[in-house]
């Protein structure tokens, strides 16, 4: 890691900014990102002056990148050296508006309003067959427990 990608991950490492879990060298299809949050699909790229030569490449890397949900930002070395709070901030910007729309997906149920499975995706606590209750009197036959209360007090023969 170089001494930005570094800095960077001080910073990011340990849910540090804005309680994000990010993850650094992640592989995502053909390419290793420097950092990536996969809640909020926000990549981090920190590019030094070889990235200046080929562009090219960057170009299709983000392409990819976006054609695949992500939000790519990219900077500078000498914008992590001189102006690294101004960069975590916009991190951390970029993190809560992703954050915001990626809830809002993973919290959507597919069951109908009113279901009972609405907002969780499972059916009503204490639902069993046909969507009734089960009862504490209800029999398990072929088991070898005793009815609930049953030699309470007592010792076991």
């Amino acid at each position: 890691m170089t001494q930005q990608e570094k800095a960077i991950w001080a910073a990011l490492r340990k849910r540090q900014l804005g309680n994000f879990r990010f993850r650094r060298q992640h592989i995502a299809g053909p390419y290793i990102l420097d950092f990536v949050c996969l809640s909020t699909r926000i990549v981090i790229e920190i590019d030094g002056g070889q990235h200046a030569e080929n562009p090219v490449r960057d170009i299709q890397r983000d392409d990819w990148l976006r054609e695949h949900g992500f939000t790519v930002l990219r900077f500078w070395n000498h914008q992590v050296d001189e102006e690294l709070d101004a960069v975590l901030e916009t991190i951390l910007r970029e993190s809560n508006l992703n954050r915001g729309g990626m809830e809002e997906e993973l919290t959507v149920s597919p069951h109908p309003p009113g279901s009972g499975f609405a907002r969780t995706g499972l059916p009503p606590r204490g639902a069993g067959e046909g969507n009734r209750p089960l009862s504490p009197e209800s029999s398990f036959a072929g088991t070898s427990l005793p009815p609930r209360g049953a030699g309470e007090g007592k010792p076991h023969a």
